[in-house]
């Protein structure tokens, strides 16, 4: 699941196969699932990664921030997934 701000939620197109919400605020929220996300479900790691190529403006902007101290983040690859805390 992704939420971006109102600020920056008009640089990202929702991918059509994502679960997504926009608030009257302007809030966006992306979700690759209803269920509880499973690693080990292909079709989930296909919506989140479409999730993450669609978050691509908002990472490239310059000065994005960098994941926290204790934030975790999911880093996916070709046939596997892993929960990274830094």
């Amino acid at each position: 699941m992704s939420y971006v701000a109102p600020a920056f939620a008009p640089l990202i197109t929702p991918p059509p196969t994502a679960i997504h919400e926009r608030s009257l605020a302007g809030r966006l929220l992306l979700s690759a699932t209803q269920e509880i996300f499973r690693v080990d479900n292909p079709a989930h790691l296909a919506v989140a990664q479409d999730i993450l190529k669609a978050l691509a403006p908002f990472e490239a902007l310059p000065g994005h921030p960098t994941p926290r101290r204790n934030e975790t983040r999911l880093a996916l690859s070709p046939g596997s997934a892993s929960i990274c805390a830094n």
